[in-house]
């Protein structure tokens, strides 16, 4: 794929059993609910550091367990495409407060 990051946000990697991002998270990362909070526009650096320490068991699992699972299963320059991916997405609160102008 053109974008690695992208690719993994939207679509996954099923080979690797990795979900997309997006099925979480919601379309372009807006977050969902409590579980599932907001990617878009996040510090790239923040997000990656966040799948490797999942990755090393050094953050808790979060409330379903999920992250650690999917995180295992990621290559470093996984990592850093798909945060960088969402760190190029405007943020949430940004988007609702534009669709609330419009």
């Amino acid at each position: 794929p053109d974008d690695p990051g992208a690719w993994l946000a939207t679509r996954g990697n099923w080979q690797k059993n990795v979900p997309a991002c997006n099925q979480c998270h919601g379309p372009g990362g807006i977050g969902v609910g409590e579980s599932f909070p907001s990617l878009a526009g996040q510090q790239a650096a923040y997000v990656a550091g966040q799948l490797r320490a999942w990755r090393q068991g050094q953050r808790p699992p979060g409330p379903l367990g999920l992250m650690p699972a999917v995180a295992t299963r990621l290559t470093d320059a996984e990592i850093d495409a798909v945060a960088a991916y969402y760190a190029g997405l405007p943020q949430a609160a940004a988007r609702q407060t534009q669709g609330a102008q419009q």
